[in-house]
């Protein structure tokens, strides 16, 4: 047995359907204790959150805090992900990739909520996430060990080397320069940022995500506005794709399951709701109680899945390009050059530099929470910065499918001991949930 073939059985053990079913039927009953209620008021979250961030006293505010993890979530997949979801599940996934953003509403508040009110003071800041509630909450501090150990080396993984082997392919794609030197360019500025401690990333991250956000998403709606005749149309299809309805008009079991599998699997990845990691750049912000930071962890989930995908999605589907014979790397890109031009391509690709390096600086500070956790120290810290950039370096002219998978895997194992404790602490954030929304 090689190792893509071991790392393939693995994949198919770590997420398999019943990871699927499980991280689905979490969501739903979170969902339905709070009746709903994320569903019922969608405006009244974004009010509390995003139209009531103000400047504070606080070095690192709510919003930091939640841009911060926004940058972690909106990496490639926001792109990439989705293009992949419709290559593989057709355009039926897109339905499933939103069913996964609505079962990952409480999920995200619930972790959010947890790793505010378990978390540590430090010289540093504040130190919270999974492995602290996963450790004095639930009371298990081997998971949270499994958790951090596994966090820290997802965090060169997907959080690092394939993003910067993304955003050094669109780089190379733009001006022609060596993907040597863009790479060296990367490694740069991530050692710019990161050995600027956890308080430059936050404010670099508070930038870089609402520039970059504005950039694709006004690029997406000009786009649709151009397109919107086709919209009814994409809207049919992708609730018969959901269902496995074919042309024909019979309905295939298989069909569906791959929609399901496709959508669902590609929508944890955006949003990483169940993984726990963004609850780690939630914890960082300054005096705040856990429900009111809770929200905004909904809120990461609105913005990143039920929005930026969902826009990705409909501009592929009504672009008319055959996306099934494409790349996923380079269908979104394709989507928009085939309706603007090579202004289209152009902002895609920019995008995709702003999207990836954002995500790894988050991964960053979150490999470095997690090594503050395991008892390391600023020399630690140090090492893991320096290996990190090194990483970056190496992730921009190495081919990554082994990188990708093994990411996946470690994700599948950040999964389980956090949704344990998700779940298992319930009680406690519904309880809170329910009394402030009263």
């Amino acid at each position: 047995m090689n190792v893509q073939t071991f790392l393939d059985f693995c994949y198919g053990m770590v997420w398999g359907k019943g990871t699927v079913f499980l991280l689905v039927g979490a969501g739903l009953i979170l969902l339905a204790a709070a009746r709903l209620y994320p569903l019922r008021h969608p405006s009244e979250i974004i009010k509390k959150t995003i139209f009531s961030a103000k400047s504070t006293n606080e070095e690192i505010s709510q919003f930091d805090a939640m841009a911060t993890a926004l940058g972690g979530t909106m990496g490639v997949g926001n792109i990439i992900g989705v293009a992949a979801a419709l290559a593989i599940g057709g355009e039926g996934a897109l339905f499933w990739l939103w069913a996964a953003g609505v079962c990952g509403l409480m999920l995200k508040y619930g972790e959010v909520f947890l790793a505010v009110k378990y978390r540590q003071y430090s010289n540093d800041g504040w130190l919270g996430g999974p492995m602290y509630y996963i450790k004095y909450g639930m009371g298990s501090p081997a998971l949270a060990v499994l958790f951090a150990a596994c966090c820290i080396t997802g965090s060169f993984g997907m959080g690092n080397m394939a993003q910067a082997n993304a955003a050094v392919n669109c780089l190379y794609e733009l001006s022609g320069i060596s993907e040597y030197i863009l790479s060296v360019i990367i490694c740069a500025l991530t050692t710019l940022v990161i050995f600027g401690g956890m308080k430059r990333i936050v404010k670099v991250s508070s930038f870089a995500v609402p520039l970059m956000s504005a950039l694709y998403l006004g690029g997406a709606l000009v786009i649709l506005f151009m397109q919107h005749e086709h919209l009814p149309k994409a809207i049919e299809t992708i609730f018969k794709g959901a269902f496995g309805i074919k042309a024909a008009g019979g309905a295939s079991a298989a069909i569906m399951w791959q929609a399901v599998q496709a959508g669902i699997t590609k929508g944890i990845f955006t949003n990483e709701a169940g993984l726990g990691s963004a609850s780690i750049a939630h914890a960082c912000a300054g005096e705040c109680d856990p429900h009111k930071q809770g929200l905004w962890g909904m809120f990461e989930v609105f913005a990143d899945t039920l929005l930026v995908c969902t826009l990705t999605g409909l501009v592929i589907i009504t672009s008319g390009i055959k996306y099934s014979d494409m790349s996923a790397a380079t269908v979104t890109a394709a989507a928009f050059s085939a309706v603007l031009g090579n202004v289209g391509g152009v902002i895609v690709q920019l995008s995709v530099v702003f999207f990836a390096f954002a995500s790894m600086l988050s991964w960053c500070l979150y490999g470095e929470r997690c090594i503050r956790f395991l008892g390391g120290n600023k020399k630690v810290i140090t090492v893991y910065r320096s290996f990190f950039v090194l990483a970056a370096a190496a992730g921009g002219v190495v081919k990554l499918e082994l990188v990708w998978k093994l990411s996946d895997i470690l994700n599948g194992l950040m999964l389980f001991p956090n949704l344990l404790a998700v779940c298992l602490l319930s009680p406690m954030f519904l309880a809170s949930f329910k009394k402030c929304n009263e």
